[in-house]
């Protein structure tokens, strides 16, 4: 978590403590333009805005992206003359609002919950786009106003001080020469939890929990699948294998963003110092964020690449994947960009099709099987194109849904 870092910086160095401002500078500026190209990439591109997970990366780039300024300003708005704090140039206002949307930058890991539950729903039972709009609808204002409100109520409390790294819910700053003044009258250790370490931990369980079942039900789907259509194992080890990999880039991303602050913060809410390595890497991945949220965005892109092009370098395949990103593109070159998630939803909804016409084949063959060649040729029988490649059609009186392009 964010915080837990009063009271250890004053056992640094003068060179440890430059470190940990500097480094934020230059992290936050990174994540800041990460996350400020997937926002263009995505508002730019009409079929990209058109699909929920582009638009819940969107949103979760959005936050990044702010969030990232702020933590790239690192120790510049505390209040000057602050002890302990390397390269302090600010006031109790340019603090309050550093704490401020910081603290919203915990909308973030929410959006992930989100995320991982859109995963879940499109593979795991085949969700489609249109079903869920109106739960990615609910997300997106749950997600900002629980951040706003945890935020604002940060203001209404005076919580956001000066925690040596940067300004979040500290202590009261007070004169050693005041012995009336009391660091801790504001309660800043409960509403820490009560704001950033229950919600952040609620998080990394639902997060572990959902990839978890998406995994399971993929593997699930996919080994049904190949009792009924032996053209579809392939295909379907290599989606199970790309989603697999994509979740575990995914999570690890996300554990790599906030463990080790949780960690931090775990040792000094006991009293122990944590050590300068912990803290540099604290200050090191937090403001990375969207940074790696960019890796994970363009992940499937760069392996697309490199699966044309088996000869180019590694450096070759990464300055054309951007490269060609950078180009505006026709929406037909982008269709595979990121959304694993309708192409293994695609592709058992296909294998259920298969199934439910092999056994109405296989029925109506038992009862006459004089008509079962006709049957098999025209018992599909379209009857709406939905608009976004799917195809129903009736097979015995049943409504099967059909998708193409695969």
């Amino acid at each position: 978590m964010i915080g837990g870092e009063e009271e250890v910086t004053s056992a640094y160095s003068i060179a440890q403590r430059k470190a940990l401002s500097i480094t934020p500078h230059v992290t936050g500026l990174i994540s800041f333009f990460a996350s400020a190209f997937i926002v263009i990439e995505i508002l730019r591109d009409r079929l990209k805005r058109s699909q929920i997970y582009h638009r819940l990366m969107l949103g979760m780039s959005i936050i990044t992206m702010l969030s990232s300024i702020f933590f790239g300003l690192s120790t510049w708005p505390i209040p000057e003359e602050t002890p302990y704090v390397y390269d302090a140039r600010g006031n109790t206002r340019t603090c309050t609002a550093q704490g401020f949307f910081l603290a919203l930058s915990f909308v973030a890991p929410m959006y992930s919950v989100v995320l991982s539950a859109y995963y879940l729903l499109a593979i795991g039972y085949s969700r489609k786009e249109r079903e869920l709009r109106k739960l990615e609808r609910f997300a997106h204002i749950f997600v900002t106003s629980t951040g706003l409100a945890f935020a604002v109520s940060g203001l209404a409390l005076d919580l956001y001080n000066s925690v040596q790294l940067w300004c979040f819910i500290g202590p009261i700053p007070c004169d050693d020469n005041d012995p009336e003044c009391d660091p801790n009258a504001n309660k800043f250790q409960l509403y820490r939890w009560i704001f950033v370490g229950i919600p952040l931990w609620i998080c990394i369980f639902a997060i572990t929990g959902l990839m978890a079942a998406v995994l399971f039900k993929v593997y699930n789907q996919e080994r049904r699948s190949r009792k009924w259509r032996a053209g579809a194992e392939n295909k379907g080890r290599q989606l199970t294998k790309k989603v697999a990999e994509q979740a575990a880039w995914y999570v690890s991303s996300f554990y790599i963003t906030w463990l080790i602050p949780t960690i931090s913060r775990a040792m000094s809410a006991f009293g122990k110092q944590p050590p300068f390595a912990l803290m540099f890497l604290t200050v090191l991945m937090i403001p990375l964020q969207g940074a790696f949220n960019f890796v994970i965005y363009m992940r499937p892109r760069y392996v697309k690449f490199r699966r044309n092009n088996p000869d180019r370098s590694t450096l070759g395949l990464l300055m054309e994947t951007f490269l060609r990103t950078c180009k505006i593109r026709r929406e037909e070159e982008d269709g595979d960009d990121m959304n694993l998630a309708l192409k293994v939803g695609n592709l058992y909804q296909t294998t259920a099709a298969s199934m439910l016409h092999s056994v109405v084949v296989s029925r109506a063959s038992a009862v006459q099987p004089h008509t079962s060649k006709a049957m098999t040729s025209s018992a599909v029988v379209p009857v709406q194109d939905d608009g976004d490649g799917a195809v129903e059609g009736e097979m015995d009186g049943n409504t099967v849904m059909f998708k193409e392009g695969m």
